[in-house]
């Protein structure tokens, strides 16, 4: 006779098999890719009340519970509306006061690397709005220092599919400015006529030919 799961277990199943190809399997290929978690690594996941957030903090979990790298995390939190979907979670928040607290915290407790959750969608989003506004080719990178970014090849509007399935609700959603809406809206229509656009653009980052470039942007 199976036993009951309670509601966390059924939340962390679905991601491992309602959402695995949507979900798991592009966030452990990205831990791979880009070697982000090495043995002996402690690393501090910043939760805020937001399903991006929450869901960088169950996805590392069940991978230090079934990987072969030994690793520790810790779950820190300087966002007080968070309590209640970490307590849902069975997420074991450590809270703080403030972002500048929080990197304090994380050093204080050891920990080599902060993940953070940014997805695919912000590095393609970031990569336009350098073009069209900055003129430069510029995104956010899975490593940069000691920040990672376990969701960087996972698309937003799969975790909004999550969210929805679970009955899920977060506080937390930010606003884009004018300019980065222009630019969200654009790659969700193109989307539409080609649902590969957005790996593709990231595909594109690692298949640079740099020898068709003006050398004048070059220089």
């Amino acid at each position: 006779m199976s036993r009951e799961l309670k509601e966390h277990q059924l939340i962390e199943r679905s991601i491992i098999k309602t959402y695995r190809k949507e979900l798991w399997n592009p966030f452990i290929r990205c831990v791979k890719n880009y070697k982000l978690v090495n043995d002996n690594d402690k690393i501090a996941v910043c939760v805020e009340d937001s399903a991006p957030s929450m869901l960088t903090a169950k996805l590392m979990s069940h991978l230090m519970r079934i990987s072969e790298t030994s690793f520790e995390l810790v779950f820190i939190s300087f966002d007080e509306n968070a309590t209640e979907n970490a307590e849902l979670l069975n997420i074991p928040i450590i809270k703080v006061n403030g972002r500048e607290e929080a990197l304090l915290k994380a050093k204080e407790l050891g920990c080599n690397k902060i993940a953070v959750s940014d997805t695919l969608d912000d590095v393609n989003e970031k990569l336009l709005f350098n073009m069209f506004y900055n003129g430069e080719i510029k995104t956010i990178l899975p490593i940069e220092g000691e920040f990672i970014r376990p969701l960087y090849c996972i698309e937003e509007h799969y975790i909004n599919n999550w969210v929805n399935y679970n009955s899920l609700t977060f506080s937390k959603k930010e606003e884009p400015k004018k300019e980065e809406q222009t630019v969200k809206s654009l790659l969700e229509k193109l989307s539409k006529m080609n649902p590969d656009v957005k790996h593709n653009v990231l595909t594109s980052l690692h298949s640079l030919s740099l020898d068709t470039f003006p050398k004048s942007l070059m220089d």
